[in-house]
């Protein structure tokens, strides 16, 4: 019997060594290969998930709603990656970006005027189940820092509606939170603000 025809075990190097490549990727912040190696093998797997979850941001845009569906999609199929969240940021750039952002936290639904014709009674509805779902996750799991950051414009915060802001007020007083920081928005309450 040749050499050849005989079964072999292939070489496997030590799993400390696939863990510090992964990570090696992980601190250049190149999600791309991350999700490369997450899809290659089983053996890079686990801690490529780790570092892909580990700090989430998602950009409001016109496709927030798709990519949060798709985010709770897959959080609903594979919960254990919610143990791996350590971060997550809400990220609006761009005044352009407002009005995703108006239809995501559901604010303006009894405004007149402009506001108002801006909103898709559907969208809405989609919207605003992400968002609460959102923070209904978060507040849940061992995320230790959210951020809510609007980048070249103002949101106040007597805008959000009862639920939004109470969601906002838990994920302050959640003890797995430790830091809830929020950027341009403004007329913030100091409880939701002040260290404890």
């Amino acid at each position: 019997m040749t050499i050849w025809s005989r079964s072999r075990k292939a070489a496997r190097l030590p799993q400390e060594l696939l863990d510090a490549i992964v990570d090696c990727v992980a601190s250049k912040g190149d999600k791309c290969t991350l999700r490369t190696c997450n899809a290659t093998s089983w053996l890079f797997r686990p801690r490529a998930q780790k570092r892909l979850f580990e700090d989430i941001q998602l950009v409001v845009d016109d496709n927030v709603l798709k990519r949060m569906e798709n985010l709770r999609q897959l959080l609903d199929s594979n919960p254990a990656l919610l143990k791996q969240m350590h971060s997550f940021k809400v990220s609006v750039r761009g005044v352009g970006n407002l009005v995703p952002l108006l239809r995501w936290l559901k604010i303006g639904r009894e405004s007149p005027g402009l506001l108002s014709v801006l909103w898709d009674l559907k969208a809405w509805l989609k919207a605003e189940n992400s968002f609460l779902w959102l923070l209904h996750t978060i507040s849940a799991t061992r995320v230790e820092k959210f951020s809510f950051v609007l980048e070249e414009a103002y949101l106040n915060w007597t805008s959000l509606n009862d639920e939004t802001q109470n969601l906002f007020l838990s994920l302050q007083s959640s003890s797995r939170v430790k830091r809830l920081q929020f950027v341009n928005i403004i007329n913030v309450p100091p409880s939701i603000t002040s260290e404890g």
